[in-house]
């Protein structure tokens, strides 16, 4: 049984941060895998990423409608993959990052991503989903984009809230400023 989360306002920005660090988290990693031939693992990895960008967003449509100095999210929205990947997605849409093409929807192309799989009728293991290079690097580079917007958007957050919170990248582990700076891109 799913319930609904009472969120006090002051905690947007740390929500936001958190979202954030976690959507860089799994993009970083992603791109080692991707970097050391691990393409399943990576687009795996960048999927994940995009869903902490949703749920940013779920935060910001939660805020929007939350009245005097809270708000409410409820809990199975929260939790829901696919929701969290069609915000995120369209976010990066509107911020004009282009959307990685290759991103799946369902929960099964999820899984085909890192699990071996046993084929019945060729009677041999295999993994039926294996993306090319180029397309996971245009994945990674539309998420890094994003990403770097998303570090925007929480200072903007940050600036118009009125407090002074934790420095973005400052929680659990000193992060970069903004994900070219992990990446060495431009």
């Amino acid at each position: 049984m799913y319930g609904v989360y009472h969120i006090p306002a002051s905690q947007m920005v740390e929500g936001g941060k958190l979202c954030a660090g976690s959507a860089q988290d799994f993009w970083l990693t992603g791109k080692i895998a991707m970097e050391n031939g691990s393409l399943n693992l990576s687009l795996g990895l960048y999927i994940l990423s995009v869903e902490e960008i949703g749920k940013f967003v779920l935060l910001l449509e939660a805020r929007r409608e939350g009245i005097g100095n809270g708000f409410t999210l409820d809990e199975r929205s929260f939790k829901n993959h696919r929701l969290k990947q069609r915000k995120g997605l369209a976010q990066m849409k509107e911020w004009g990052c282009d959307p990685p093409p290759l991103v799946p929807l369902t929960q099964e192309e999820r899984e085909r991503l890192w699990f071996v799989s046993w084929d019945e009728q060729k009677k041999q293991f295999g993994r039926e989903f294996t993306p090319n290079l180029g397309n996971v690097e245009i994945v990674c580079e539309s998420i890094r984009q994003a990403l770097n917007r998303m570090d925007y958007e929480i200072r903007k957050l940050e600036e118009n809230s009125g407090e002074r919170q934790m420095p973005l990248g400052e929680s659990q582990r000193q992060k970069p400023e903004t994900v070219t700076e992990v990446a060495g891109v431009d």
